[in-house]
């Protein structure tokens, strides 16, 4: 008999509403006051609050008033929280980056805060599988050492290190122009090959600062500067100023005080102070308002008009910083488009005044030296910026910023970069190189070339590897071709949706423009660290640790894009009894799962979020993603071939895929009857038996199932087999009796759940010229509870002691697991569970059976005794 071993799991995390909480509620169970303890944590974590707050004496009578029986824990409790709950989005960063199979970046920048403390911003970038730009804030390291180059990158591969990132996986590092993190990204390069990417944003601001330096321009913007603090400061200029807007019916908008550091606020200062040019001067006229001393307060008529000009010339640059500064679409390969657009703008425009044209001329001079690095192509360097910009404009455009000569030289690049990825790709699938160098050594498994040999002539082998090499290289090249060939892109669409769509046309290339289209063109969002970071290290809160201003920048930036709900699985140790780690693996509802026979700790998982995945559970991380364009109810593998697994669909069709081609499936078996969903995959393995020697699957759905027997590799015969229509939630088999249990759900002619075992069977056909027919007889017939809403997995399997066969069902009537002996029907045991059984299995470990049921909140294990 099975004994329940006493060790619950939980296997979801559990939820509690907030029904109750409210005034007129005298007691708060344990699992309220943890929810609203929760609750609390992440509103001082989101909207930045300070940790003392819960101490604060207005807003503990708040809580008190909304739920009398709950006790606010102190600041402490919440110090100690707030490091748990570091520790466990840490973990959840670190997992999302290493399990994610493309290629990052990284951006950085120095801060210091109000407490005059330095510190190091990092942020990661990646493209998911779902070709959605992923961004996550690493650290806010403190800094106790001079910032010199050698500390920033020993610092930045500190970080890397903590987050166990392999530097190999790293392809850029995004900085600004400063010397020092200019020499420390000009380290990493040449020990990791981490490309430098210099801040688009920041560039900008130089080049602007250096235009500006005009003694017009600077006394016109100074003047502009000092009107704008006037009003700033004196409250009575400031409700005249309201009084004027409204008589003068203009938008009543402050005006905007500029900071030195940001060249667009000067362009937002300009910009609101030419909208609100005569209400300004009405008010600087208003002798009640403003002193006959400080009408010099107002600009010349002169100054307005450079002020104007300036606005539009500056316009430009503004529209493109704030487009490069995006972190939801790719931004890298727009930069030389950009700076062409923007040289062409500044040239173009035709000035009335000589200190914008002093402007424009120096514009342009920044413009064409500070980018001339990144939109022109040089054989020793990376290119970083260019081969972005070719895998995103198809091709058109990004030719007309190159020579002739430049184009063939990039696109030879393109090649052997597509060649590289193949060969690393081709490494990770078999351990072997596809395209391998001529220059190998025999071994043992490899018969020496005799004499004879060598005068006849090559026995082929070479010839072969040979002609494996230069199909490679052809596929190669032909999929450069093609892509080279695509129409333009509209510059309204969104590149990363269309390497979504065509990933499948162009399977190397797109593994190329995960790597580039990733990074950012700017450090903006190391500096959107630091704004965070400056809020939570105010002057209210100085005192804070340099760690804890850490750990809440982190918890505060990473709040939405790793608390997204995720679907996986969580580990149980067998030696001890304990639960373990939790993998992600799918972002929606796991439909089903199966375990390689050659290779145990390797899954095979099915999602509705239209992937399955190969997940090794050793290294827990996803090692393959098959998309389709359905929702995924099942998956199986093949028991006669460990390459091959199977997808069932939410449209009725079954795809095969052969896991060594990781670009898409290489069958597809389409319904014969019904297009409902394939709610359960199982594999007959082939077997010298005369009931049922074929091999094949199982695919079965609400309105009945098909036997697919696998006649060779590439070909399948249904058989549709003789079951109820219209209630069949589940199919499993036994392989070695060559039993099938089928579940039917209560309908009009039953009441209650039914398990049917059933016999596989293969007869001749009336017409003996046909192959013979496969099918299915009832055995046994086994009923549980009037109820089943669920599409529970049951099991048929060996009994341990070697005495038949076993039947296992969930009941959800009873919220129990039943057991039957299959031979007399019998009910052995009824194990009861918390909710409704999802999913029932058995397994062994060190010799020793047990039985493993799941519900929503636990799983549970059994013992044979």
């Amino acid at each position: 008999m099975l004994e329940f071993l006493m060790r619950e799991f939980n296997s979801r995390k559990k939820t509690a509403n907030h029904e109750g909480f409210l005034m007129g509620n005298a007691s708060c169970t344990p699992q309220q006051a943890a929810v609203l303890t929760d609750s609390i944590f992440n509103t001082l974590v989101t909207d930045m609050r300070p940790l003392s707050m819960v101490e604060d004496e207005g807003f503990t009578k708040m809580i008190h008033t909304l739920n009398p029986g709950y006790t606010l824990p102190s600041r402490t409790h919440f110090t100690k929280l707030m490091e748990r709950k570091y520790e466990e989005t840490f973990k959840k960063a670190k997992t999302a980056i290493n399990t994610n199979n493309s290629k990052l970046a990284l951006t950085t920048d120095v801060w210091t805060s109000v407490a005059t403390e330095a510190y190091l911003g990092v942020t990661c970038h990646y493209i998911t599988d779902d070709w959605d730009m992923q961004s996550i804030s690493l650290t806010t390291m403190p800094l106790q050492d001079r910032h010199t180059a050698s500390n920033i990158a020993e610092w930045l591969e500190q970080v890397v290190d903590r987050f166990e990132i392999p530097p190999s996986k790293i392809i850029a590092i995004v900085h600004d122009n400063g010397a020092n993190i200019v020499a420390a990204a000009n380290i990493l390069e040449e020990k990791h090959g981490w490309s430098s990417v210099r801040c688009t944003g920041h560039t900008l601001q130089l080049v602007i600062n250096a235009a500006l330096k005009n003694p017009s321009i600077e006394k016109a913007v100074g003047a502009a500067r000092c009107l704008v603090e006037h009003f700033k400061k004196g409250e009575l200029a400031c409700s005249k100023l309201r009084e004027k807007q409204q008589q003068m019916n203009t938008p009543e908008h402050s005006l905007v005080q500029d900071v030195s550091t940001r060249w667009n606020s000067t362009f937002y200062m300009i910009s609101r102070l030419l909208e609100q040019r005569w209400p300004v001067t009405a008010t600087l006229s208003d002798s009640s308002v403003t002193q006959r001393g400080k009408r010099y307060l107002d600009l010349k008529p002169d100054q307005w008009s450079l002020l104007e000009e300036l606005s539009t010339v500056l316009k430009a640059f503004e529209c493109a910083t704030v487009f490069m500064s995006g972190q939801k679409y790719a931004t890298i390969s727009t930069i030389p488009p950009l700076v062409k657009g923007l040289l062409k703008s500044t040239q173009s425009a035709v000035y009335e005044s000589a200190p914008l044209r002093a402007f424009q001329l120096t514009a342009v001079q920044q413009l064409q030296e500070r980018w001339k690095r990144e939109t022109t192509f040089s054989d020793s360097a990376p290119n970083t910026v260019i081969l972005a910009m070719v895998l995103v404009q198809f091709p058109k455009p990004w030719v007309k910023f190159l020579s002739p000569d430049e184009v063939l030289r990039v696109q030879t690049k393109v090649q052997t970069m597509v060649l590289e990825e193949r060969r690393k790709m081709d490494v990770q699938q078999h351990g072997s190189c596809s395209v391998t160098s001529t220059d190998t050594t025999a071994t043992e498994s490899t018969p020496q070339a005799t004499l004879l040999d060598s005068l006849l002539g090559s026995d082929g082998e070479e010839d072969d590897r040979a002609g494996q090499a230069e199909d490679v290289h052809t596929q190669v090249r032909k999929e450069v071709l093609t892509y080279l060939e695509e129409k333009s892109l509209a510059k309204e669409e969104n590149p990363l949706l269309w390497w979504k769509a065509n990933n499948e046309r162009y399977p190397m290339l797109a593994r190329l423009a995960k790597s580039f289209l990733c990074i950012p063109a700017t450090s903006t969002p190391s500096e959107r660290l630091f704004s965070a970071a400056g809020n939570i290290a105010s002057k209210k809160r100085a005192s804070l640790s340099q760690e804890h201003v850490d750990m809440l920048t982190f918890l505060h930036c990473n709040a939405k894009c790793l608390n997204k709900e995720s679907c996986g699985v969580k580990k149980v140790n067998l030696m001890n009894m304990k639960a373990s780690q939790y993998v992600p693996i799918h972002s929606k509802q796991i439909r089903g799962m199966s375990f390689s026979r050659e290779n145990n700790s390797l899954l095979l998982s099915a999602a509705l979020d239209n992937t399955i995945k190969l997940t090794s559970l050793l290294t827990n991380t996803v090692v393959q993603t098959y998309k389709t364009d359905k929702p995924v109810w099942s998956c199986c593998w093949s028991l006669d071939n460990s390459n091959y697994v199977y997808a069932g669909l939410s449209n009725g069709s079954v795809l095969v895929y052969d896991t060594r081609d990781t670009s898409k499936h290489i069958h597809g078996l389409e319904p014969l009857r019904s297009r409902c969903p394939v709610a359960s995959l199982c594999y007959v393995p082939r077997m010298a038996s005369s009931s049922f020697p074929c091999g094949g699957l199982i695919a079965g759905s609400l309105e009945g199932a098909c036997f697919w027997e696998q006649m060779n590799e590439t070909t399948y015969r249904p058989h549709i087999l003789p079951l109820e229509s219209g209630g069949c939630t589940d199919i499993h088999v036994e392989t070695e009796s060559r039993h099938c249990l089928v579940t039917y759900r209560p309908g009009r002619s039953h009441q209650n759940l039914r398990c049917v075992l059933m016999a596989l069977t293969r007869a001749p056909q009336q017409d003996s010229s046909q192959l013979p027919g496969c099918s299915c007889s009832p055995v046994q017939t086994f009923c549980a509870g009037s109820s089943c809403k669920l599409l529970t997995k049951n099991t048929v399997f060996r009994n341990p002691d070697g005495r038949g066969l076993l039947v296992c069902a969930g009941d959800e009537a009873s919220n129990s697991t039943m057991v039957w002996d299959a031979g007399s029907g019998s009910l052995l045991q009824k194990l009861p569970a918390d909710l409704p059984v999802l999913d029932i299995s058995p397994f062994s470990v060190n010799g020793e059976n047990f039985l493993a049921s799941l519900t929503e909140k636990m799983l549970k294990l059994y013992k044979w005794e």
